[in-house]
């Protein structure tokens, strides 16, 4: 007599899974006390922005660089997962508010300040 459950466990997402290899578990990056995960597109003319942003912050954030304001606006046209902007260019600024509806925050880094105090109002505005 055949064994009525003999297909082999499958995921949700349909994916089969054995037991002699079962998929690693890490839980979600609010559970490990890092907070959500953020999306921010940093918009700067070179990629120090972005890297001084990297190693200032946690691991909760992901932060995607792009060069200049229409390389910015196509990324925001492209990418629902971005959470908020920063940038070191008001020209960019300008133009996230006339080109794309709704209130995404956006952060524009002073002259001078250090990437710790920009995100600390970054954090502020998505809070």
């Amino acid at each position: 007599m055949s064994n009525v459950n003999s297909s082999p466990r499958t995921s949700p997402a349909g994916c089969a899974k054995t037991d002699q290899n079962p998929a690693p578990r890490r839980p979600p990056a609010c559970r490990r006390g890092e907070g959500p995960l953020r999306h921010v597109l940093v918009a700067s003319a070179t990629d120090d922005l972005v890297e001084a942003l990297r190693e200032a912050a946690d691991a909760s954030t992901t932060f995607l660089w792009e060069a200049g304001v229409d390389a910015a606006l196509e990324r925001l046209g492209r990418s629902s997962r971005i959470d908020a902007v920063v940038t070191d260019d008001p020209a960019v600024e300008a133009a996230i508010r006339e080109e794309i509806p709704g209130s995404l925050p956006v952060v524009v880094k002073s002259a001078g300040e250090d990437p710790a105090g920009t995100l600390v109002r970054l954090v502020r505005l998505l809070s």
